[in-house]
């Protein structure tokens, strides 16, 4: 745990913390890279401790130091830090691992924060560990959504248009980055169709949401029949599927 440089001295200096000295030593030596010393006086490489996982060590470090966010050390005594891998971040310090990319989101090499940026509005991303913004894929026809948006059920049908129930089809298919040889088939039981005639359609209408004109009229909330009343004041319109009771008139008579 001590050294002596030069020669003719009757006492010897301590190894400072980060270092060690063996019996007879001329010098300090440095505790080996992955490892580090935090007292003085330490007699070999033994004595210094293993940095832990989620850390490295420099040689002659007196201290771990943590990973910043976007990196890892999966195992003890580590010497560096690994970047996150594409399709992985970690927002945290001193971490042994990454964590998938979210849905609706990419995660380049060394990524500290999932990008949501990257499937625009108008597109969405079902997948998990994803790399770039080529597992974005778009809404249906006539149909727009949210920024980092995770499935296409987040798309709804765009002004002037409305969403139907349909049969199921496949949207599209994604090939997952993660694992190119997984390809993910969309499925969805809608569309976007034009608005009908004495209908109002704003972004994100459906059948049951159609907003009727004054003057018009529906059996039910699922009916796309739009009839007139006569006259037109026994009907208000809107989302209601009654005609006013204004007049003892019938809404078609």
């Amino acid at each position: 745990g001590s050294y002596q440089s030069a020669a003719g001295e009757t006492a010897c200096m301590e190894c400072a913390a980060g270092s060690y000295c063996e019996e007879g030593s001329s010098a300090e030596r440095p505790c080996a890279a992955g490892s580090f010393g935090n007292a003085s006086g330490l007699g070999g490489q033994h004595e210094c401790h293993a940095c832990p996982a989620g850390s490295f060590c420099f040689a002659g470090a007196t201290a771990a130091t943590e990973c910043s966010a976007g990196t890892f050390a999966a195992n003890a005594s580590s010497q560096l830090c690994a970047a996150c891998a594409e399709g992985t971040y970690q927002d945290q310090f001193g971490q042994p691992s990454c964590l998938p990319c979210k849905v609706g989101h990419f995660c380049p090499e060394g990524s500290s924060v999932p990008i949501p940026a990257a499937c625009d509005p108008g597109t969405f991303n079902p997948l998990e560990d994803q790399k770039n913004s080529g597992s974005c894929k778009p809404c249906p026809r006539k149909a727009t959504g949210p920024s980092a948006a995770e499935s296409a059920e987040r798309c709804v049908c765009e002004e002037e248009h409305f969403k139907i129930q349909r049969s199921p089809f496949v949207l599209v298919e994604i090939v997952d980055q993660s694992d190119t040889s997984n390809i993910v088939p969309i499925t969805i039981s809608w569309e976007c169709v034009p608005c009908l005639d004495g209908v109002e359609c704003a972004e994100g209408t459906y059948t049951e949401t159609l907003n009727l004109t004054a003057g018009r009229w529906r059996t039910n909330a699922t009916s796309m029949v739009i009839e007139y009343c006569v006259p037109a004041t026994n009907c208000l319109g809107g989302t209601n599927t009654v005609w006013s009771s204004l007049s003892s008139a019938s809404p078609t008579s």
